[in-house]
């Protein structure tokens, strides 16, 4: 119970800035962009297969994935994207929680 709790708190941080405004649901969507779902996404994706057919540990796994996005934010990107790399960060974080 207690991690599906955190995991709604996270969903919720993340969609906070489009609730808290006074815009349309198409202006709310275009907000948050399909970007910050593929990051999620990409990133759940990159953990769970360095976990599962790499073997790394969970926290190596993690540690990586996260290094993954801080340095395709820094060098890939034109300017570092603090909500892009929070993305990659809350996709590490949805795969660590187990249900």
């Amino acid at each position: 119970m207690k991690k599906a709790f955190i995991t709604a708190v996270v969903a919720l941080m993340m969609i906070a800035p489009t609730m808290c405004s006074a815009q349309t649901i198409d202006d709310a969507i275009s907000t948050v962009g399909v970007d910050k779902f593929a990051h999620a996404g990409i990133s759940y994706v990159i953990n769970d297969q360095l976990h599962r057919n790499c073997h790394f540990n969970r926290f190596w796994a993690a540690t990586t994935t996260i290094a993954i996005g801080a340095a395709k934010e820094a060098w890939i990107d034109d300017h570092f994207d603090r909500g892009d790399f929070a993305a990659d960060c809350a996709g590490v974080l949805m795969y660590q929680i187990k249900f």
